[in-house]
């Protein structure tokens, strides 16, 4: 997974609680590392969610441009994004355990996720199968989004949604790794077609809102019920024994449906602004800001710590992810861009 922070679609004002949403996924993901809890391994499944929507979001917004033009420019923004923070750790990880992690280095080219499912040798301090999800993807989306129109694009994205719980349906039992449904993106494929989906539905969406009073109301119903839903099911089944990874029918397709639901349901009532003023507090948004090395780095840090400590963990993945954001990953991303004149209005 990248948890990298997307720049929201140009064409569109910055959605301020799409941050703090980030900071959200990123806690439930340490939580989850750190304290064992259950359930919050879905904090991936938000990222997702997120992904799926501002990426879309991006393509269409550059659309118009010719193809060489849009995917250059797209493939630029990504790298400059993903490599500088991923070679860094890389380079961490290579000083702190030694390079025999990377024998086989051809797959730390977008093919992490294929790792575990291989039963290759992997070093569990570095979560990148999620990245590799998130680049795989990018290699796949920009095309749909550039030859399909809007309608046939959202077509796709209920297609996809409709054939990765099925396919992991059909795949389980023939799978002698159970992570093999977690970790590929055929199977993982409806939460990123959920964000993308709500992308292409948003300036529908918008415009209702504006015009009808009672539009919000409904979505917010809708919103609560798919969330309400989820959590009910997720937290029966898990009580159950059931995981998402763990070679089972109702753990790889019936509990990942309902966590899908519940990462709908919050992205979808946070983008209508429902909890806008917590979501866009600033604790929330500085970790949704550095969330991507935050991502990368957080098991290294528990490890490094006296008995994995989650405290001491939290704040030495935080203090690493700062100095990544500060001297790396925003003067990268930054470079070339104008400074912004400050107005007397704006002191």
């Amino acid at each position: 997974m990248s948890t990298s922070p997307e720049p929201t679609p140009q064409a569109r004002p910055h959605i301020a609680q799409l941050d703090g949403l980030r900071g959200i996924a990123i806690l439930m993901v340490f939580v989850f590392h750190a304290f064992k809890a259950n359930l919050f391994w879905m904090g991936v499944d938000l990222f997702f969610v997120l992904s799926g929507f501002l990426i879309t979001g991006i393509l269409l917004n550059e659309k118009d441009r010719p193809f060489g033009n849009y995917i250059g420019r797209f493939y630029a923004r990504r790298v400059r994004r993903i490599a500088p923070a991923y070679l860094v750790v890389l380079v961490v990880t290579a000083v702190i355990f030694g390079t025999g992690f990377l024998h086989y280095w051809y797959l730390y080219i977008g093919g992490m996720n294929f790792l575990i499912p291989l039963d290759l040798p992997y070093l569990k301090t570095l979560p990148l199968w999620s990245l590799a999800v998130e680049e795989q993807f990018y290699l796949l989306w920009p095309l749909a989004v550039f030859f399909l129109s809007r309608k046939h694009l959202m077509q796709l994205a209920i297609v996809l949604l409709v054939a990765a719980p099925v396919l992991r349906f059909i795949f389980t039992p023939l799978m002698k790794n159970g992570y093999s449904i977690y970790m590929l993106l055929p199977f993982r494929m409806d939460t990123l077609a959920s964000g993308a989906l709500i992308a292409i539905l948003w300036p529908q969406i918008q415009t209702q809102l504006k015009s009808d009073p009672i539009a919000k109301k409904k979505l917010v119903r809708g919103g609560w019920i798919l969330l309400g839903c989820g959590l009910v099911s997720a937290i029966a089944l898990n009580s159950l024994g059931f995981l998402p990874a763990n070679g089972n029918r109702i753990g790889s397709t019936t509990l990942m449906e309902a966590t899908l639901m519940i990462a709908t349901g919050m992205f979808g009532l946070a983008l209508i602004g429902i909890g806008r003023k917590g979501y866009s507090s600033k604790p929330l948004v500085f970790l949704g800001r550095i969330s991507y090395s935050f991502y990368l780095f957080h098991l290294t840090a528990l490890y490094l710590v006296p008995k994995n400590n989650g405290i001491l963990g939290f704040i030495l993945t935080v203090a690493y992810s700062a100095a990544m954001w500060y001297l790396v990953e925003s003067p990268i991303l930054n470079q070339g861009k104008k400074p912004k004149v400050r107005t007397a209005a704006a002191n």
